[in-house]
């Protein structure tokens, strides 16, 4: 949770539950940016570094994010039995739903599907958000996005 901000928050508030990912908490250990009060830990985080916070009930993505979930699930076989190659599969699961973007995106909407570059979408991952968010929900960089379906 987050208890202080900065001069340049990036869109992150008191009260925020900010998500970033693991290899920050490890480099706040490395460099000290990191204190203890008891079970209390406290971590001071450049702004830039949150994918997202939850803030009333709902997700919300920062700093080139958005919040996806698959548009369709890759077929392994066809109607006939035949297996679909594992590599077809992949170009199927590029495809996505968009059901969160930060508040200054303008080219994308809640809800358009879009195709993205290989490789590049991210699960939220159960400890992420303490379970609060979905297992099927992915992160994906803005920049990322290679075309909107129209």
């Amino acid at each position: 949770e987050v208890v202080g901000v900065g001069g340049n928050a990036g869109g992150v508030q008191v009260g925020d539950i900010a998500m970033f990912h693991f290899i920050t908490e490890q480099n706040c250990k490395n460099a000290g940016t990191m204190e203890t009060d008891g079970d209390t830990r406290y971590f001071y985080i450049q702004a830039d570094r949150v994918v997202c916070v939850m803030r009333g009930g709902e997700l919300k993505p920062l700093n080139g994010w958005l919040l996806a979930e698959r548009a369709e699930k890759a077929a392994e076989k066809t109607e006939g039995g035949l297996e679909i190659p594992t590599a077809y599969r992949k170009e199927t699961d590029r495809k996505f739903k968009v059901i969160a973007i930060p508040d200054d995106c303008e080219d994308i909407v809640v809800g358009d599907v879009i195709y993205t570059q290989g490789d590049c979408d991210r699960v939220l991952q159960p400890n992420e958000f303490f379970s609060i968010a979905p297992q099927s929900v992915f992160k994906i960089e803005i920049k990322d996005v290679l075309a909107v379906e129209v």
